[in-house]
């Protein structure tokens, strides 16, 4: 993209498996016209519903929500309502 070209709005969601993240941010640091803005599940769920989705040009989704790895073996999370809903 040139200079002349629209800054994109990403929202990055992550979390639920381990990751570089240092690298994983670089090549969203790396383009041009982009900015960006991190958020972790379950926290991003509030980000699906239409008017705070609104602001972004792309959701890049890097999670693993609905399954809990604390245990052994994973247990499978169930979404609240309000998140089914949004």
């Amino acid at each position: 993209m040139g200079d002349d070209a629209a800054l994109l709005n990403i929202l990055l969601v992550t979390k639920g498996h381990p990751f570089e993240r240092d690298a994983f941010f670089a090549v969203f640091d790396d383009m041009e016209n982009v900015e960006w803005t991190h958020v972790e599940q379950p926290a991003a769920q509030l980000f699906f519903r239409p008017e705070n989705a609104a602001v972004y040009d792309a959701i890049v989704l890097y999670d693993l929500p609905g399954i809990d790895f604390s245990e052994a073996p994973p247990t499978f999370v169930e979404p609240d309502e309000a998140y089914k809903q949004g």
